[in-house]
């Protein structure tokens, strides 16, 4: 069997100074494979990502937001995953790929700069000039989950030319409630050899992915002391550490009741603390459980993609081989998610007789006294990618004979050129003039952000989830002043690396293929273009 990822030259794996993983067509049929997470299930040294352990810090996940997480380990490092030997954003899925190869180690000199821990290298299908191919898959599972794919590749011209067209959906589901992960993915190839050593090949892929967001793990403990106290209740204004409660606070802090369809101002209010007892310690599952993604229903991760990819290969002889490729790829992602507190979220009781009229005069009787809660912000954010790769390759092979050797060489050109955007967003409170609630100098301040809390119905975990996280508030009195939510920017990043590579790789065998030696030189020339937004504050400025 050859491999590509060892030598780009197409090199016998026995051959190869490298640990790496083949991955054949059937091999990821015979083990119900459809995404490289399923597929490192069987590859040496790789594990799958839980978020136990990344580059930020350990448990700080990744995969709630529009950037994503990495999605594996090799050797306990994170790697990376390309497409016909490019970066992609999309989600991956083997639906329309024919091969796949997992290379441990750095590989910098074959793919350039990338993750240290090696490198997933998928080969996307191609239009087969050869022969026909009809084939549909449906694949149902636990959870109600469903996937259907089709492959069909349809020669129009013998030997001459074929077109292939490959399509996914999915709808699955998960053994956590509200967890989800569902796509609709098409892609077409074409294969044209107008002459017999001329092949011109294009692809494009289309797709969406739809996928639930959250934390791995269920909520930490901030309740245990109160409940042992009996869950008093209180009208005070401090903290009581015998009882388990605290303060949340002088500053302003609008909270919308989700269930109950009203903001109420909670400064100054109570909420339960274990203080002074181990701050972040997961609940046990009788009381808070695993299989509940408590960010619930309403966050997602949207994923609109698409690719395409233009090749034309020319073999002047049997030893002598030129390419040029172009490919592009563009993904916009989104992502509804929440504000957690460093890498949990708290589970918090209320013992809050009574709480701030929704008016901003007075007080009602609370009617959620003595009941437990989830409560957060909306974060929203998306990120724009675009890579576009232009190469030129070529290959020789040549035979010196016995004494010295038989040899194949390869060249490289390649520019590569990925512009990234990445925009966040909170949802903040304002008055009817447009002006943050609370602190109009800086609107992304915490006092002008809208607090979203849902109480649990206590036994039904169905409900230990946030409800009304992203449905929209209607506009309400509040001191005379009409109040409604906006959102604002708080982040805004726009990034372009260009990088211009030349590549050069040699592998020779010697003494009759007893001795096989591999060389390589690589150079990337890289140039990054960072930019970052602020706020005008000068009122004369004409930006």
């Amino acid at each position: 069997m050859n491999t590509t990822s060892g030598s780009r030259l197409g090199t016998s794996l026995k051959d190869t100074a490298a640990s790496i993983s083949p991955f054949t067509p059937e091999f990821l049929s015979d083990i119900a494979a459809t995404n490289v997470n399923d597929m490192l299930a069987y590859a040496a040294n790789a594990e799958l990502n839980a978020g136990d352990s990344e580059g930020a810090g350990f448990n700080n996940p990744r995969d709630f937001s529009s950037a994503g997480g990495e999605p594996f380990r090799i050797r306990g490092i994170p790697g990376g995953v390309s497409t016909d030997h490019v970066e992609n954003a999309a989600p991956q899925d083997l639906y329309n790929i024919e091969r796949a190869e997992v290379a441990s180690g750095p590989n910098s000199i074959l793919f350039g700069s990338g993750d240290v821990g090696g490198l997933v290298s998928l080969s996307g299908k191609k239009a087969n000039v050869a022969r026909n191919k009809y084939s549909a898959q449906a694949q149902f599972g636990s959870w109600a989950s469903q996937r259907y794919t089709t492959d069909l590749n349809q020669v129009l011209v013998p030997r001459t030319l074929a077109v292939r067209l490959n399509a996914l959906y999915r709808d699955a589901k998960a053994w956590r409630k509200y967890e989800f992960s569902d796509a609709k993915r098409a892609s077409g190839a074409v294969t044209y050899r107008p002459f017999k050593r001329t092949t011109l090949s294009a692809s494009y892929e289309d797709g969406l992915t739809v996928s639930s967001v959250g934390l791995k793990w269920n909520t930490t403990d901030q309740i245990s002391r109160w409940v042992a106290a009996g869950r008093p209740l209180s009208d005070a204004t401090t903290a009581d550490t015998a009882k388990g409660f605290s303060s949340q606070g002088a500053n302003q802090r609008f909270t919308y009741f989700t269930q109950d369809g009203f903001v109420s101002n909670q400064r100054n209010e109570l909420r339960s603390n274990i203080a002074p007892g181990t701050a972040d310690t997961l609940l046990a599952p009788q009381i808070f459980p695993y299989d509940v993604n408590w960010a619930g229903p309403q966050t997602r991760l949207s994923r609109d993609f698409n690719n395409y990819q233009v090749s034309l290969e020319h073999k002047f002889s049997e030893s002598f081989t030129a390419q040029g490729i172009y490919l592009k790829n563009e993904t916009k992602a989104k992502a509804r998610s929440f504000v957690y507190n460093g890498t949990v979220m708290d589970f918090l009781g209320d013992p809050n007789l009574t709480i701030p009229a929704p008016s901003g005069t007075g007080t009602v009787a609370n009617p959620r006294a003595g009941q437990l809660y989830l409560e957060t912000n909306q974060l929203g954010d998306a990120t724009e990618t675009e890579n576009e790769i232009k190469r030129l390759s070529v290959a020789y092979s040549f035979d010196l004979g016995k004494w010295f050797g038989s040899h194949r060489v390869a060249a490289m050109g390649e520019n590569a050129v990925q512009h990234k955007h990445t925009a966040s967003r909170r949802e903040i409170l304002v008055d009817q003039l447009n002006r943050p609630l609370a602190n109009v100098t800086a609107p992304e301040n915490a006092q002008n952000l809208l607090y979203r809390r849902t109480y649990v119905t206590e036994g039904d975990f169905s409900t230990y989830a946030l409800t009304g996280l992203y449905t929209p508030l209607a506009p309400f009195a509040y001191n005379g002043l009409t109040v409604s939510s906006r959102y604002i920017n708080t982040g805004d990043l726009s990034s372009v690396k260009d990088i211009d590579s030349t590549m050069l790789a040699a592998q020779s065998a010697w003494f009759k293929n007893r001795l096989a030696t591999t060389l390589g030189y690589r150079r990337d020339a890289i140039v990054y273009l960072d930019t970052t937004s602020g706020r005008v504050t000068d009122a004369a400025d004409p930006a």
